[in-house]
């Protein structure tokens, strides 16, 4: 994977993924500063908003697995190679999208990273009992 120049302040869209449901396995990113982070927003209701740099996280005591994410520093990491990890599998409906962030003054650069994905590429049919109930609710209005 190439580097990719974040600018001061900017957030980039990595990826978007729309599928009716899934859920991310795995997931990490390699930045060369503390300063960038990722931003995972997914239906329904999550956004990591700009919460999840790597600095961030290692001051709110993310060297171990905490909620989402986790970073490793140096000298844990090679010098200058700052990264963040996903902690649980996240289940989402309907998208899922990836935005890496720069808070610094100064442009700087993903090194690296990946995630995997498992996704349902059609939605699953109605289940049995849902479809009577709907059924008989359609049948009793066209008696009405």
């Amino acid at each position: 994977m190439k580097r990719i120049v974040i600018s001061a302040g900017q957030e980039i869209l990595f990826k978007k993924h729309t599928h009716p449901e899934g859920v991310l396995t795995h997931g990490i990113a390699a930045f060369d500063s503390p300063n960038c982070g990722m931003r995972i927003r997914a239906d329904p209701d999550l956004d990591t908003a700009r919460t999840q740099t790597i600095a961030t996280t290692i001051l709110g005591g993310g060297y171990t697995p905490n909620n989402i994410l986790w970073a490793t520093i140096s000298p844990t990491t090679l010098s200058g190679l700052y990264s963040i990890n996903l902690v649980r599998a996240l289940p989402w409906l309907n998208f899922i999208e990836f935005f890496m962030f720069n808070t610094d003054t100064v442009d700087h650069a993903f090194i690296t990273g990946g995630y995997i994905l498992a996704v349902l590429t059609e939605e699953r049919p109605e289940p049995a009992d849902k479809a009577i109930l709907r059924l008989l609710k359609e049948k009793k209005g066209m008696d009405g």
